[in-house]
């Protein structure tokens, strides 16, 4: 297994913990709603750090989704669809992690969140497998 695999590699499998927990803390008693949003802004955020390191290119250790976007797109336009619905978890990456002017999020918010975060996982590791250096 080449390194930029296994970096890769290592990157979406803290991302797939990250979504597990998100849909664990849904269904908790009671839900862990500020911690789901959390998991899936980490989720996404991990996803798309997993594209560049695959692909040997530095990155910022950000938790802004719309640079980590506008890095992926260099490798690959189609990066650019996910802008609209993903970068909108960038609140959750530290807002929700302590206390915070304003009213906290909502169950169907934290929903709408691992709702986001599912199809940027596919997206991202079907960019991956497209490379036939994937070896998956």
């Amino acid at each position: 297994m080449t390194a930029k695999l296994d970096h890769a590699r290592r990157w979406l499998a803290r991302a797939a913990e990250d979504l597990r927990l998100a849909a664990h803390d849904l269904t908790a008693e009671p839900p862990g709603i500020e911690d789901a949003c959390f998991h899936a802004q980490q989720a996404v955020e991990k996803l798309l750090k997993a594209y560049p390191a695959w692909n040997a290119t530095e990155f910022d250790w950000t938790h802004r989704i719309a640079s980590l976007i506008e890095l992926c797109a260099t490798h690959g336009a189609q990066f650019s669809s996910l802008h609209d619905r993903a970068d909108a978890l960038t609140f959750y990456a530290v807002r929700v992690r302590y206390p915070y002017p304003g009213p906290p999020p909502v169950l169907e918010e934290a929903h709408g969140a691992v709702d986001v975060a599912r199809p940027v996982e596919t997206f991202v590791m079907s960019k991956l497998r497209a490379d036939p250096l994937w070896g998956d």
